[in-house]
């Protein structure tokens, strides 16, 4: 059923026009109104950046003046990096394994019920922001309000300040 997303609102769509669906009328007329964009992926920043980065690695075997930059990248990936990959872990396993309806329970609306249990789940989840920022996007997704989003954003970094 997540490949019935509408492109245009993202709600499940019904209505099957373009090689998509869609939820509306509104949403198909929308979508043909919008020019169709062609993405040119040598200029996508997800992929210089890692690239420069393991070049610069690479590089600094035999450019010493390489060596600083490239020590300082490998100090930030080993540093960045696991939690980033269990905050992308934990972000997965949430988006296969986890209900929407239960993201809705707990985490929809702005009452105060809601907001405490987004900073708790913030303080459980002692990845480092990065990490946070995939499991932010992947409560958004399922059906988290801003209000519980935000919170759980701020109350998440507190828990990981040995980083």
């Amino acid at each position: 059923m997540s490949n019935r997303r509408d492109p245009i609102c993202g709600m499940t769509g019904t209505i099957e026009r373009h090689g998509r669906w869609f939820c509306s009328e509104g949403c198909i007329t929308e979508y043909e109104r919008r020019p169709v964009r062609t993405r040119r992926r040598y200029l996508d920043p997800w992929l210089w950046v890692p690239v420069s980065g393991f070049v610069l690695a690479t590089v600094s075997f035999w450019w010493p003046r390489a060596e600083t930059i490239s020590a300082i990248y490998r100090g930030y990936v080993s540093k960045v990096g696991v939690p980033l990959l269990i905050g992308l872990v934990i972000g997965g396993l949430i988006d296969r394994f986890v209900p929407r309806e239960y993201i809705i329970k707990l985490l929809a609306g702005s009452r105060k019920r809601v907001i405490a249990h987004a900073t708790l789940l913030g303080f459980l989840a002692s990845t480092c922001s990065h990490g946070c920022l995939a499991l932010s996007m992947e409560l958004y997704r399922k059906g988290a309000s801003i209000p519980a989003v935000v919170s759980f954003l701020l109350a998440s970094p507190w828990a990981s300040m040995s980083l």
